[in-house]
């Protein structure tokens, strides 16, 4: 036997059909059939669980099984097998029926040769498949819409939604849409309603392809609008419309990202501006004056100007090195009490010149850490400025190192203006600055930085604050160098 011959398994319960219909194929010189054959469908079920088949020729009237539950039982334990039924002439209603729930073919006992039997095994197997390739096509896309994070939702000619995935679902929720309550189309603009007609979905049922179109999408119960990029193209057949599908991406967060970056853009020409017409004003006046007592002051002004900028700068270079991940740490065995007591050195003059009391208290042991000593005074040093911007002459900033659960924790608390809890979650948010004060200045740089420094380092940074008036608290937290270790 071939080692191609296709293999059959033949449940029929006549020896008589089964022989003949053996013979019909063996008359056939072009094909090449391995007949296994069964006379019950118990016996046949147990050799599908046994072995493999190419196909499977099926009796609708056997001695424990007859009708549509001989097919279905057969399709149940063998759902990937072609099945080609064999009828009676008063079975052949059935075998239409069972053509109808998957069944490949069926023939009639007696009005078919070798020739046709073997056909209708090729082309059931051709058949199944191409049922199989359609089968797993359908998994993958299905699979696909599925899990698309972006609302996609599929229409008929009405404009009624007949299919939609999860995200949908969830973006008609939190739009209080029903079928009776529909969301309005708004032009982004104008912030009036858009005809119906003129609405994506409705377009592209005319044939038209609508792509990224920005929109407000109105709720029907409230005044909630969300900012939406809309798409949308025709479902075709044959040169038919049958459908169309439609793409929703909220840019809510795009929007607020582009409304904070322009906030930062201002403020940093501001921020930029302000040091250089006090360093050219100064220098003027000093070249005017030319004493050396005004000199000396107009170069002392100049100084903290041009180191004021030179912070504006490097945090705008920080902060682009840690979106571009090209930021390297130095790291080396330190301490962080010892790094925490250095950078509290830095900031003492400018404390004390504005009534600020600095506190340390120090830790019960020493907390050994693995770390870049310049990125982490840096980091240190932003919290400590952060807190002398906001609290007020004769207030208190008290720096303290503690351990637990294999970290070492490093707190800034001050008595200064503190922050609005709502506002907490945004603190560490890239161009963006909570409350800021005029007086104080700066880009709200310096805590995104911050951020993404320590969790270079594997530590977390976090800021709490019982409310506005009532003070802040900044921690560090980072991996201690035996825990690391360990």
């Amino acid at each position: 036997m071939p080692s191609t011959a296709v293999k059959i398994l033949l449940v029929e319960d006549s020896p008589t059909d089964a022989d003949l219909l053996r013979e019909s194929l063996r008359q056939i010189d072009a094909a090449h059939f391995a007949i296994t054959w069964a006379e019950r469908l118990e016996d046949a079920l147990q050799l599908l669980g046994r072995e493999s088949f190419d196909a499977l020729l099926l009796d609708l009237s056997l001695p424990d099984s007859t009708g549509a539950d001989t097919f279905r039982q057969a399709r149940r334990a063998a759902p990937h097998l072609p099945i080609v039924l064999l009828t009676g002439e008063d079975d052949e209603r059935i075998g239409l029926e069972a053509i109808r729930h998957g069944i490949q073919d069926y023939l009639v006992k007696g009005h078919a040769d070798g020739q046709q039997i073997a056909r209708a095994i090729r082309y059931a197997i051709e058949r199944k498949q191409m049922e199989l390739e359609l089968a797993r096509e359908r998994a993958f896309l299905e699979t696909a819409i599925e899990v698309l994070p972006l609302p996609l939702a599929f229409f008929d000619q009405r404009g009624k939604i007949i299919r939609e995935n999860h995200a949908s679902q969830v973006l008609r929720r939190q739009l209080g849409v029903t079928e009776q309550a529909k969301a309005d189309f708004l032009d982004p603009q104008t912030k009036t309603p858009i005809p119906e007609d003129r609405q994506p979905a409705l377009r592209s049922l005319q044939g038209e392809i609508v792509t990224a179109e920005e929109y407000l999408l109105q709720a029907p119960a409230d005044d909630y609008q969300m900012p939406a990029l809309v798409s949308a193209a025709p479902i075709c057949l044959d040169g038919e419309t049958l459908a169309a599908v439609s793409l929703i991406e909220d840019i809510t967060a795009l929007k607020e990202a582009d409304r904070a970056k322009d906030e930062f853009l201002a403020v940093l020409s501001h921020e930029m501006q302000s040091p250089l017409v006090s360093i050219l004003g100064w220098s003027r006046e000093a070249l005017d004056d030319g004493s050396a007592e005004f000199m000396a002051q107009a170069m002392a002004v100049v100084q903290r100007n041009a180191v004021r900028q030179k912070r504006l700068i490097d945090d705008i270079l920080d902060m682009s090195r840690l979106i571009h991940r090209k930021i390297q740490l130095k790291t080396m065995p330190a301490d962080l009490w010892e790094q925490a007591c250095q950078a509290v050195e830095n900031i003492r003059y400018e404390a004390e010149n504005r009534n600020i009391t600095l506190v340390q208290t120090p830790p019960d042991t020493a907390l050994p850490i693995d770390a870049d000593p310049e990125r982490l005074q840096q980091c240190i040093g932003n919290l400590l400025h952060n807190s002398l911007k906001f609290t007020p002459a004769g207030g208190t900033i008290t720096v303290s190192c503690r351990g637990g659960e294999e970290q070492g924790i490093l707190s800034v608390r001050d008595t200064g203006r503190g922050i609005d809890p709502a506002a907490l979650p945004g603190l560490f948010v890239v161009f963006r600055q909570v409350d800021r004060d005029e007086r104080a200045g700066g880009l709200g740089l310096g805590l995104a930085v911050s951020r993404g420094i320590i969790e270079l380092h594997g530590g977390r940074i976090s800021a709490d604050s019982p409310g506005l008036g009532m003070g802040s608290t900044f921690t560090i937290a980072l991996p201690l160098a035996c825990a690391v270790s360990a």
